[in-house]
């Protein structure tokens, strides 16, 4: 236990000097409790300028505010006033980082963006970083308070692009991996803009799994939110399998601000496959997905909200040519609320329940795309008699309606 501002449990720092390289690996493995109560002190925190880093925790973490649980970078030294863009002074990537935290993690206290040590990430119960793989696997639960904090954050980027002296013509980014977390236990996260799971790859496929809830309460805040590529150039593969739990949160939050979503999904390819439950949360729209070649989901569970899977929320401002597919699939429920924005072209294939706003409230909602229901396939229509009004689907757009003849 540490007691100081700034004070780590266990800090394990390799960097390199201006041309020197070492490669070597740092490595941390604790099998006990952490407790941190000073500011910006984190739990564990290991980086390695020039190669891999591995922190392996089997205990529960518990720190203050501005801190974070688990901190692992694989990042080159290029913030310092000291280091500039020097011919051939930096390697194609800095390390693979991998994380594995069996024990819970809580954070409390509020997050300190204006001195924050981990350059220009914001804490994080796990926080790995680097431009090479980033593996995180987590199976205890999170819970954190305070603005801008994550539950776990894990980032594969060419960091040299945001040194303090950019970048110049000659200078070629670090090629950027694949980036895989795992969550098995619960994940809770209460401040504004406080995001439970952020994954990413500037140049990368990115998979996120979980199978425990997942929750963001707080105002702007999302609760999952995947991107591959920058801005949506150069992505490559996004997957994000929910296993079971709950996913609830909402807000104006992703890596690049704008969409508004539970789940946000963006990259060249994006697929979301739901067993358990994606709701709305505070901003009613429960998926966001923005993919170049298409998105596709695949629901076995419910998913209630909202879900645009166009890159936008018009139609009009849909992008194209890409196809976009929701698969619901026999045994899955989709309690829509106004807008399902498939981009006009894309399809909603119902072999589930399909029920404009649950059974309980009366719903018109508009699909942009073709709908094409299956034989096992059910609408749930709720009727108000005094009211003398009904639920509405309205198929809109380039839209079609069609009804197959096998299950």
């Amino acid at each position: 236990a540490t007691s100081g501002d700034g004070a780590a449990a266990i800090s394990a720092n390799q960097e390199r000097g201006k041309y020197a390289f070492f490669n070597e690996p740092v490595t941390v493995t604790s099998t006990g409790n952490i407790t941190t109560t000073g500011d910006d002190a984190n739990g564990i925190e290991a980086n390695n300028s020039t190669g891999d880093v591995t922190v392996d925790s089997t205990g529960n973490i518990s720190a203050g505010a501005g801190s974070s649980g688990i901190v692992a970078l694989a990042t080159s030294d290029f913030f310092g006033e000291d280091f500039g863009r020097f011919e051939d002074s930096f390697p194609e990537n800095t390390g693979n980082v991998t994380v594995t935290s069996t024990g819970n993690i809580t954070l409390t206290g509020e997050n300190d963006d204006e001195d924050d040590k981990d350059f220009f990430f914001p804490s994080a119960g796990i926080l790995a970083a680097g431009s090479g793989e980033i593996n995180i696997a987590s199976t205890g639960n999170i819970s954190t308070t305070g603005a801008d904090r994550g539950g776990i954050l894990a980032i594969s980027a060419p960091f040299i692009f945001f040194g303090p002296y950019g970048c110049f013509e000659e200078c070629e980014l670090p090629v950027t991996a694949p980036v895989t977390v795992t969550s098995i236990g619960d994940i809770a996260t209460t401040g504004e803009t406080a995001f439970a799971i952020g994954a990413a790859s500037f140049g990368g496929d990115v998979t996120v799994t979980s199978t425990g809830n997942v929750s963001a309460s707080g105002a702007n805040a999302s609760a999952i939110i995947v991107q591959s590529g920058f801005m949506n150039e150069g992505g490559t593969n996004t997957t994000v399998n929910i296993l079971g739990g709950t996913v609830s949160g909402g807000g104006l939050n992703n890596f690049y601000g704008g969409s508004v979503a539970s789940v946000q999904l963006g990259g060249g390819n994006v697929e979301l496959n739901n067993h358990g439950t994606i709701t709305g949360g505070g901003s009613g729209t429960a998926v966001y997905a923005d993919a170049t070649n298409g998105s596709v989901v695949n629901n076995d569970g419910t998913i209630a909200g909202n879900v645009y899977l166009g890159g936008a929320f018009e139609p009009y401002m849909r992008r194209l040519p890409a196809d976009n597919t929701f698969n619901n699939n026999a045994g899955g429920t989709f309690n829509t609320a106004e807008d399902i924005n498939l981009a006009s072209r894309g399809t909603l294939n119902n072999k589930g329940r399909l029920s404009p706003g649950g059974n309980d409230t009366v719903q018109t909602t508009t699909l942009w795309g073709n709908l094409v229901q299956g034989v096992s396939g059910i609408l749930g229509i709720v009727l108000d008699h005094a009211a003398r009004t009904s639920d509405r689907l309205e198929v809109e757009g380039e839209g079609e309606v069609l009804v197959t003849k096998t299950a």
